[in-house]
């Protein structure tokens, strides 16, 4: 059994244009998780905690997206994983009330 209580995963490869993803990178991004062997468990214990996240470089540019589940507290797809093998420093979630008082993402960590 794993000690994380989270689980995450990427769900979604981003900003094809701006950065030239090859296919096995891009395969490689999309099997990218931590304890994904305990997401569904997680999702199904802690349904109000599932989360849709986005990880961006310093110009903003979208790199990956994916959902977080459990019980987690800070920024962990961008420290487990984003900043080091991704150079990535934004951390976005998505929230109804978003940075314009409505449905988008909101920057969590820049």
């Amino acid at each position: 059994m794993s000690l994380y209580k989270y689980a995450w995963k990427v769900t979604g490869v981003l900003s094809k244009k701006e950065v030239l993803w090859s296919t096995e990178d891009e395969k490689s991004m999309l099997d990218t998780s931590i304890n994904i062997e305990n997401f569904s468990l997680l999702k199904n214990k802690f349904p109000d905690t599932v989360q849709r996240w986005m990880v961006a470089d310093d110009d903003g540019i979208p790199y990956a997206e994916g959902l977080i589940v459990g019980e987690w507290q800070g920024f962990e797809p961008l420290d487990d994983w984003a900043t080091s093998d991704l150079g990535c420093t934004r951390l976005y979630f998505w929230t109804e009330n978003g940075d314009n008082c409505g449905p988008g993402w909101y920057l969590a960590v820049n």
